[in-house]
Order: C-alpha cells, then sequence, then structure tokens
C-alpha cells in the first residue's frame, strides 16, 4: 500500500453511503445507512453508561442526595441554553421539534400524537435509562442476568424520583430537566411520566410538550 493511500479502517459508513449513491448502488447506500446507526451505538450507550457510573461514584460518596445537585449542575452548562433560547422566543413548535430530535438521535422507539393542547410522545423503548435496566446494569433491578448491577438507583422517593424509590441515579435527569426544572423557570413546556412497563421496571412512559406553557402554568398553580 502506498503512503498515500487510505486504509479501509478510515472509511466510515458516511463515506461508504455517499460513494454508493454516487455509484447508484441502492442497495450499498442502504446497507451503509443501517452501519451509520451501527456506528453511533457505541458511543451513545458508553456516554449513558459513563454518566451512571459517576453518578454512582458520587452517591457512594456524598450521598444520594447529591445526584439531584449533580444533576442541577449539569442543566446550567448542558440544558438551560438549550431550553432558554426557545423560551426567550416562545417558539414552542421549534422547541418541540428540537426535543423530538434527541429522541431520534437517542434511536428511541416512539410515537407521537397532538391535539390542540399538546403533544404526547409515546415512549416505547427508551435506548438510555431503560436500556441500562433491560441489559441488568442498575442495582436492586432485574434485567439480563449477565448484567453488573452496578448502577446505582436511589433507597428513598424524592420530588427529584417523581416519588419513586429505586430510582436509578441516570434517571433523574428526566425528572429534574423535564419536570421540575421547567416549572422552576417559569415555562412549563415540558414534562415527563414514569410507570411500570412491560419488563416489570420502571421507566420513562411518556414526554408532554405544552402548545400554550403559560396556560400550563396557571393550572399549575391552580392545582396548588
Amino acid at each position: 500500500m502506498s503512503a498515500s493511500a487510505e486504509h479501509p479502517l478510515m472509511e466510515a459508513a458516511p463515506a461508504r453511503a455517499r460513494a454508493a449513491i454516487l455509484a447508484g448502488d441502492q442497495e450499498a447506500a442502504l446497507r451503509a445507512v443501517d452501519d451509520m446507526l451501527v456506528e453511533a451505538l457505541p458511543i451513545h450507550d458508553m456516554g449513558g453508561d459513563l454518566a451512571a457510573s459517576l453518578l454512582t461514584f458520587i452517591a457512594d460518596r456524598l450521598g444520594e442526595e447529591a445526584v439531584n445537585d449533580a444533576w442541577r449542575w449539569a442543566a446550567e452548562d448542558c440544558w438551560r441554553p438549550f431550553f432558554d433560547a426557545f423560551k426567550a422566543t416562545g417558539d414552542v413548535d421549534g422547541f418541540a421539534r428540537g426535543f423530538i430530535a434527541f429522541l431520534h438521535s437517542h434511536r428511541y422507539e416512539f410515537t407521537v400524537t397532538e391535539d390542540d393542547e399538546r403533544w404526547v410522545i409515546d415512549v416505547h423503548y427508551g435506548t438510555s435509562g431503560e436500556r441500562m435496566l433491560v441489559e441488568g446494569k442498575v442495582r436492586g433491578a432485574g434485567g439480563h442476568p449477565d448484567g453488573h448491577h452496578r448502577f446505582g438507583a436511589t433507597e428513598g422517593a424524592h420530588p427529584w424520583t417523581l416519588g419513586f424509590e429505586g430510582f436509578p441515579y441516570y434517571d433523574v435527569h428526566s425528572a429534574v430537566w423535564m419536570h421540575l426544572q421547567p416549572r422552576e423557570w417559569g415555562w412549563p413546556v415540558l414534562d415527563v411520566e414514569y410507570g411500570e412497563k412491560d419488563h416489570g421496571e420502571v421507566a420513562e412512559q411518556r414526554f408532554l410538550i405544552f402548545k400554550d406553557p403559560e396556560a400550563r402554568a396557571a393550572q399549575l398553580a391552580a392545582a396548588g
């Protein structure tokens, strides 16, 4: 091989897809699309597992309340800029599209229904926190028998676990970022619901995006 030739391992799936499209090879292009999804999974899953592992370390050293603190800290850096950009313009439709794009990037399995008041995103399978449960990676949970069961879950029930005990530390970000903080930040455009799934563990059931956050805020205030 000449010094200038590229090694075959250097060619990623997007390059193979482009080459196949240009060559008019539909089958190769479709294979490359599937390969792109496969290439993205390891870093996605490792990123989620890394967060769960670090949160377990934090809780074991500092107590489980520190998990809430850690996710709130991360929210200021990673979640609030996205949230505030849409709040500032009142672009609820843009927020919905952006949020659903996150789910697509996670490769969630979900369906969306819409009425005059909201979008309802029913989660059939969540590829982050729910995946960890199914793979047997969470303490005190079931899942695959070969799982390591090292990732932590709360001993108690808290507002930041939606009232559930044994709530995976990783999933605390959903309760904080998607349930508590939209209300605290004065724009309750988003909510999340958890419940028992078919595999017997508690995981995300649905997300709710409200078309009129101000009306939603009034409803919440009236409910106390």
